[in-house]
């Protein structure tokens, strides 16, 4: 019903939106852009799923994490029970410790997602303009006595973000796009790390509302940004002042065409329904990113049931090493019921998503290569 109530919407902003398309790159572009096709990937590697049975508790939950293939880390922030984030203990049976209950109080949090960057499962609440992070060894050892730090925000529309050292957070600007006029608008902003206050003064986007358009998740490795855009087939890469020096680019697939509607100047997809690339992790030598590979004209879509089952169809997990090169290719076997929140333990060469079951319920997954 969700789906299907998002796709109503996309059509309404279809049949509402100006035929003044902007034509310009909407993200920027460096002169080294390589076109990534059949010939010059990876192999393609496949897998199989095998549920990971948990407790009939954490069987419904939004999300789930893994740790050393043995801590699991579960977002519930639909059904607290009674907290937004448990840890389990695979090996022992045993929950580790629950934190954060559901609210706007102190010490609470509405909703949650991120990515694990090695041992810290970085968190972002968009609801709260609000930050945390549990560093695992610190949850293992503490347990329900490690309390982790809320860092609220000045940002207006974080995206995504990442911690430099431990004073800065960088942070991807959901209301930064190119062309419509507001190029002066910044793609990157930095903030303190212990106040949540801006750095210095940003340029404001006072003349539309881009944020899912330009939705983009990021890690930051051997000094340099990799940056994932989920509405166009690209990752960019940047150097740590933040100039574009490379760009791999999907090129199955063509840039969705964007355009204003309504009288907030919202950005609207013209044509399609696009969903591309999404951070998932990073560890000590791979940063993995999935793929949906998911464009899907408005026209196309003829029922619910119709774009519950091929919106993932060429869905891929990526794995780049931390200088950005892209090395592995990985794809399931069968379509995926809704796929999301990848996790890699390097050690094992293991990697857990979650997914739908067969009874349409989020569930834990191993992936198994043939």
């Amino acid at each position: 019903m969700k789906h299907l109530f998002i796709i109503l919407v996309l059509l309404f902003l279809v049949s509402c939106a100006s035929n003044n398309i902007n034509e310009t790159p909407y993200y920027p572009v460096p002169d080294e852009v390589t076109m990534l096709t059949e010939d010059n990937m990876p192999t393609v590697e496949t897998f199989t799923l095998e549920k990971i049975p948990l407790p009939a508790k954490y069987l419904v939950a939004n999300s789930y994490y893994v740790y050393q293939d043995s801590i699991i880390v579960i977002l519930n922030y639909s059904n607290p029970n009674p907290y937004l984030i448990s840890v389990y203990n695979l090996n022992t049976k045993q929950e580790i410790a629950g934190y954060f209950k559901k609210g706007n109080g102190p010490n609470e949090l509405l909703s949650l997602r991120g990515h694990f960057n090695n041992k810290n499962l970085f968190l972002k609440d968009s609801n709260l303009h609000a930050l945390t992070q549990l560093n695992m060894d610190s949850v293992i050892l503490k347990g329900y006595n490690y309390v982790p730090k809320i860092i609220y925000h000045e940002a207006y529309m974080m995206t995504a973000y990442e911690l430099l050292g431990n004073d800065t957070i960088v942070s991807t600007n959901g209301m930064f796009i190119k062309g419509f006029d507001v190029d002066e608008v910044p793609e990157f902003e930095l903030y303190d790390a212990k106040t949540g206050k801006a750095l210095q003064k940003y340029a404001q986007n006072e003349k539309n509302f881009p944020p899912n358009a330009v939705m983009r998740t990021m890690t930051y490795s051997n000094s340099k940004f990799i940056v994932c855009w989920n509405s166009f087939p690209v990752i960019s890469i940047y150097d740590k002042e933040f100039n574009i020096i490379k760009q791999y680019r999907d090129s199955k697939y063509e840039d969705c065409k964007l355009s204003l509607y309504g009288e907030f100047n919202e950005i609207a997809y013209l044509e399609e329904f696009p969903l591309y690339f999404n951070l998932e992790c990073k560890t000590n030598n791979n940063i993995v990113i999935s793929n949906v590979r998911c464009n899907l004209k408005y026209k196309e879509i003829k029922s619910q049931e119709h774009f519950d089952k091929i919106q993932n169809k060429d869905y891929e997990i990526w794995i780049f090493d931390t200088d950005m090169n892209f090395k592995r290719r990985l794809k399931p076997e069968s379509t995926l019921d809704f796929p999301k929140r990848v996790s890699y333990c390097e050690e094992s060469n293991t990697i857990y998503l979650t997914s739908r079951d067969e009874d349409g319920e989020n569930a834990l997954f191993k992936c198994v290569l043939k």
